[in-house]
């Protein structure tokens, strides 16, 4: 079931990526929320945010990319087009941010213990044409 959620700049969806709960907790279906095909993916990798560590600071020129909040507080600043959405996402359920080519992102932990997303992408990931480009949203981090 493709969910349109909610629509944001540079046409970013934040969609909840819970897709079942019972009492033994959630599960999430990321192939459904998938808005292509799950073929359409072709880099699935995992991340930690230590305690106050950002993640992102970048844009995308050529890449889909689809980003999980597994647990939380985690902000969230996305800008295109000189729009810009910030939010702080809590730890209840999963949430994904899908982000076309031009959404610039960044993900920063408010926790006080580590927290973990799972990025997806519609390209491979090539270290010599990474397809990420500095665009700071938070200050003094890293890319």
């Amino acid at each position: 079931m493709r969910q349109l959620g909610m629509i944001l700049p540079g046409g970013a969806r934040k969609l909840i990526a819970e897709t079942g709960r019972d009492d033994r907790g959630w599960s999430s279906h990321l192939a459904d929320l998938w808005p292509e095909p799950i073929a359409g993916i072709r880099n699935v990798h995992l991340v930690e945010l230590k305690p106050g560590a950002v993640r992102g600071n970048h844009v995308h020129r050529e890449m889909n990319e689809g980003i999980v909040i597994l647990s939380g507080p985690c902000r969230v600043v996305l800008e295109a087009a000189g729009e810009r959405h910030e939010e702080s996402c809590a730890a209840d359920h999963p949430v994904l941010f899908l982000m076309p080519p031009g959404v610039a992102h960044a993900f920063h932990n408010l926790s006080d213990k580590p927290i973990h997303l799972v990025c997806l992408a519609d390209r491979e990931f090539d270290a010599t044409d990474p397809d990420h480009y500095r665009y700071e949203l938070i200050s003094g981090t890293k890319v």
